[in-house]
């Protein structure tokens, strides 16, 4: 299916690789096709297969000077691979199962596991789902991504949680624990950007109640009021279910700053730095403490969620400690994770290589102080790695579609000036693809909509966190954003109504979040503590000295 390259068709338009696409192109219309007898993954084909193609097409389509000979190639691309996807909602509840033969359709025979999918896997197909259908004028598509949405946002529990996973002929939670991580993650995204991309009203007011739950019942225990990470907790109970943090989870700052939650962005951010410096990349799962990294998944992905937060909170604050932090994680990656024919995983960040990141943390200044002796003698960075463990044995040999579509992008615009614009005129989907925002359906949306955005304009004159996005739009300025875009990314067009559309949107979001948080009564942790034993509680403790040690430098 050549996944990557359709992952990363935008990536070659924001870096100006006009020879590239154009290559890109001619192989999507000889070579790429979908009439394959194998099973995939529904989500995943749906965020980077169908994204990338709907995003490409969609960039094209408002630029038809550059690419005149655009022929529509990847919207009838998009069409044929989700009518391939289709069979998958042909559940007992329209939940989508979580595979589907793109050839035959629906499994014949389904293991004990097929009937199961996770909260983000059906949750997270409202951009692109609905953009098909806005393309088409078929409606089937966006009502099949909103009724999943919304069939699980009804079974949330009684603390306002949902749970990981479900089962998508009886519509029962199979996972019950709650989380900011795996199986759950993207949902959430979803729900808001469905907001900011269409103008879902009801999407919005999901996300705020679902975003308020997670932000009362996720918090760590009360002893550790400084601590920075979201726990996970059992969707009925609120006690805590684990002691690992996901570095999935790292997106969520980047949420938050979408809405101007600027200060608790920051701070959730920092925690995922720390564990930076701590480990030299950031691990897959490992403790709240920052003491330790789960044996069962200790390796380094090429993950892209603490990337864009920091891309995106460097686009909010203009803070250079941001700009900083991207140039160690390019240091990282070009130094320690580059090999002949790309990007390799680390299997282990505890063996793989030793920790570069800050020259901060226990034992980490003398690694530090050895890899700079070696430099100096050798000229480069060599890589390291543990005495007796074959080379091969310290790399994945592959590389995700993300690290294009999302890693590598989301590094790169943090470098370019101006560039965050962009997050003004386009929704960035959970795969990191560019996508305008569709303005109001009929008369009577836009008309709804107006209201809305009246009244979060004055609502947030008693929220300062909102002002930027509540305030007119200068008309001068707007176009000297327009022309600094232009030069820096000569390959898009950017429309002022688009702008105006999306921050008129995070207007009201941003205030009808903040004010949904300040009617929220403080969450009750007792239960978390009940669940610790008391050398965890001692971790516990030990890493918020160090977090707040860190803070502090």
């Amino acid at each position: 299916m050549s996944i990557t390259l359709l992952d990363a068709l935008d990536t070659f338009l924001l870096m100006n690789r006009k020879e590239d696409m154009e290559d890109a192109l001619r192989k999507i219309s000889q070579f790429v096709h979908f009439d394959m007898d194998t099973k995939v993954h529904v989500f995943e084909v749906v965020i980077r297969v169908l994204g990338g193609l709907l995003s490409g097409h969609l960039l094209l389509e408002r630029s038809p000077e550059a690419f005149p000979k655009y022929d529509g190639i990847l919207l009838d691309k998009a069409i044929d691979v989700a009518q391939r996807l289709r069979p998958a909602f042909d559940s007992r509840t329209g939940l989508p199962y979580l595979f589907v033969n793109l050839r035959k359709g629906k499994l014949a025979t389904l293991d004990k596991n097929s009937n199961t999918t996770c909260t983000a896997c059906a949750g997270t197909l409202l951009l692109e789902f609905g953009h098909l259908s806005a393309l088409t004028g078929d409606p089937q598509w966006a009502e099949l991504a909103e009724h999943a949405a919304e069939a699980m946002f009804d079974r949330r529990s009684s603390l306002g949680l949902v749970g990981g996973s479900i089962n998508v002929d009886s519509s029962a939670w199979v996972s019950r624990e709650a989380t900011t991580g795996p199986g759950v993650d993207s949902y959430y995204e979803y729900l808001l950007k469905s907001y900011l991309m269409f103008g879902n009203l009801e999407h919005l007011q999901m996300f705020t109640e679902l975003y308020g739950s997670v932000m009362q019942q996720l918090q760590p225990p009360s002893y550790l009021p400084g601590s920075a990470f979201l726990v996970s907790a059992h969707m009925d109970s609120g006690r805590l279910s684990r002691t690992f943090v996901s570095s999935l989870a790292a997106f969520w700052p980047a949420m938050q700053a979408l809405v101007g939650l600027e200060e608790e962005a920051v701070q959730l951010h920092e925690g995922f730095l720390s564990a930076w410096r701590e480990f030299g990349w950031l691990p897959e799962l490992f403790g709240l403490e920052l003491e330790q990294i789960d044996p069962h998944d200790p390796g380094y992905q090429l993950r892209p969620e603490s990337i864009e937060s920091n891309y995106i909170l460097y686009a909010l604050t203009q803070d250079p400690k941001y700009l900083d932090v991207a140039r160690r994680i390019q240091r990282i990656l070009n130094t320690h994770n580059r090999v002949k024919c790309g990007f390799a995983s680390i299997n282990n960040v505890t063996t793989g290589m030793l920790n570069d990141f800050w020259c901060r943390g226990k034992a980490s200044l003398n690694v530090c102080q050895v890899m700079l002796r070696q430099r100096t003698a050798t000229g480069q960075a060599p890589l390291q790695v543990c005495p007796g463990v074959p080379y091969a044995h310290h790399y994945s040999d592959i590389q995700e579609s993300y690290f294009l579509s999302e890693t590598v992008k989301y590094l790169y615009l943090t470098f370019v000036e101006g560039s965050g614009a962009l997050l003004d005129y386009f929704i960035f989907s959970t795969e990191g693809h560019l996508l305008p925002p569709q303005p109001p359906a009929d008369q009577e949306a836009a008309t709804a909509e107006e209201r809305v955005y009246l009244e979060a304009v004055a609502e947030s004159r008693h929220e300062s966190k909102c002002t930027r996005f509540c305030e007119t739009s200068n008309p001068v300025k707007q176009a000297a954003t327009v022309s600094q875009l232009q030069q820096a990314f000569p390959l898009l067009h950017f429309d002022a109504a688009d702008a105006e559309l999306i921050q008129r949107r995070r207007c009201v979001a941003c205030t009808q979040v903040t004010k949904h948080m300040g009617s929220k009564p403080a969450a009750d942790s007792s239960l978390k503590i009940e669940q610790l034993s008391s050398a965890i509680q001692t971790a516990y403790v030990r890493f918020k000295l160090r977090f707040n040690l860190q803070l502090s430098t």
